[in-house]
């Protein structure tokens, strides 16, 4: 899924209606009202604030990942005591 900025959106709209009335060729004004109608839309549309630092916390906390943590913990420890016996040449 990709996510675009909703101003960066109606921002963009809004420049082609801007050059759409601009340029002196153009005859049919249908273009630029159904852009406005667009803008209407995005803008009706809720955005959702995220608190990216509570969601780490969440993550961090989540029972997958402690398990996770905690297989991690015991490779290292596996790793570091073979390094260990390999010093001692056992």
């Amino acid at each position: 899924m990709e996510l675009i900025d909703k101003s960066a959106l109606v921002a963009e709209l809004k420049k082609r209606i801007s050059n759409y009335w601009s340029d002196s060729e153009n005859t049919m004004g249908i273009y630029p009202y159904a852009l406005e109608e667009v803008i209407k839309y995005v803008d009706s549309l809720e955005v959702k604030e995220v608190d990216l630092e509570k969601e780490i916390k969440c993550f961090t906390m989540s029972k997958e990942l402690y398990e996770a943590d905690s297989a991690i913990k015991a490779v290292a420890e596996h790793f570091f005591e073979l390094g260990l016996k390999a010093q001692k040449g056992e």
